[in-house]
């Protein structure tokens, strides 16, 4: 019995396609209904990634936040497989809500649930485990920030950065206005 595992191969799809595909590499537009936070896909999408109508409206309503609170909840997360990758535009009617990561620009109509960003995310209501770039939101939630968030209230357990809103929290302070912090 041999030790190693066979690679799944990756299936490439121009000019457009799915994102509900296993393992796919889609080149151009990929297009589907809604993105989900269990899915192991390990689907990538170059170009435009277009969502409607997402699950953004049932992401607003959620009961406590999906964002890591602890060092320890953030090692789990670390762990899941990344269902989605984007490198490019992500849009979505609604929001989305996935362990995705996102190299570009993400737009969500009403909620985002996202693993990473990097690069800009726009979104009225906004958790990312981690966001390298620029957050404009009314209300986001980050655990690892390394950048800007702007909004009426931020908040982020690691923060490299600086927060612009209403009210803005990271693990040094809480302040209206303007919040910072740039150590480790």
């Amino acid at each position: 019995m041999s030790g190693t595992v066979a690679a799944q191969k990756k299936k490439f799809y121009f000019p457009g396609w799915t994102y509900h595909k296993r393992n796919a590499v889609i080149l151009g537009v990929s297009g589907g209904l809604w993105s989900s936070m269990d899915s192991a896909r390990k689907t990538t999408s170059i170009g435009l990634k277009l969502e409607a109508p997402g699950v953004g409206l049932l992401a607003a309503f959620v009961p406590s936040s999906p964002v890591s609170e602890t060092d320890s909840a953030f090692q789990v997360f670390k762990k899941k497989v990344v269902s989605e990758k984007v490198y490019g535009l992500s849009v979505s009617l609604t929001g989305t809500a996935c362990n995705c990561t996102v190299n570009g620009v993400s737009v969500g109509g009403i909620a985002q649930i996202q693993g990473r960003v990097n690069g800009i995310s726009f979104s009225p209501i906004s958790f990312t485990e981690v966001h390298n770039g620029i957050q404009l939101s009314i209300f986001s939630q980050t655990y690892k920030m390394n950048g800007i968030q702007i909004g009426f209230m931020n908040k982020s357990s690691r923060t490299r950065g600086i927060q612009l809103g209403l009210w803005n929290r990271n693990e040094k302070r809480s302040l209206p206005i303007l919040n910072w912090n740039f150590s480790d």
